[in-house]
């Protein structure tokens, strides 16, 4: 968690106070491209600072808050990846927790460009 809360304050310039339990997880395949990504998200509890983007990486491209409705307007030209498992959140339709209770999400992206990219969910296997 503390990893976590160095890379928020290193990217968006936010102090976290706190971090919930795991919301939920997604995995990423990208078999063309010989990569496995994972995501554990979590909640934030409590803030302080100002957005100031900072990303060395170069992967953040834009941070903001925004209320649910335009969250889902944001959320339209997203990556699956990105857009199912934060709608199923802000709509209270997570799937049925995996064997270690926290709510899963598996994708398959074929395709080495993102803008020519096949992309699969995966149905939940057994816990």
């Amino acid at each position: 968690m503390e990893a976590l809360s160095r890379e928020v304050q290193e990217e968006t310039g936010l102090n976290v106070e706190g971090w919930s339990e795991a919301v939920y997880r997604v995995t990423v395949d990208f078999p063309d491209r010989s990569m496995l990504m994972g995501v554990e998200v979590h909640l934030a509890d409590g803030w302080h600072g100002d957005i100031t983007i900072q990303d060395p990486d170069d992967i953040v491209e834009d941070a903001r808050f925004v209320d649910p409705e335009e969250a889902l307007r944001l959320l339209a030209t997203a990556p699956p990846w990105v857009s199912e498992p934060v709608t199923a959140w802000l709509s209270a339709s997570l799937p049925e927790p995996s064997g270690d209770g926290v709510p899963h999400f598996a994708y398959v992206a074929r395709g080495a460009s993102p803008s020519g990219m096949v992309v699969e969910r995966l149905a939940p296997g057994p816990g």
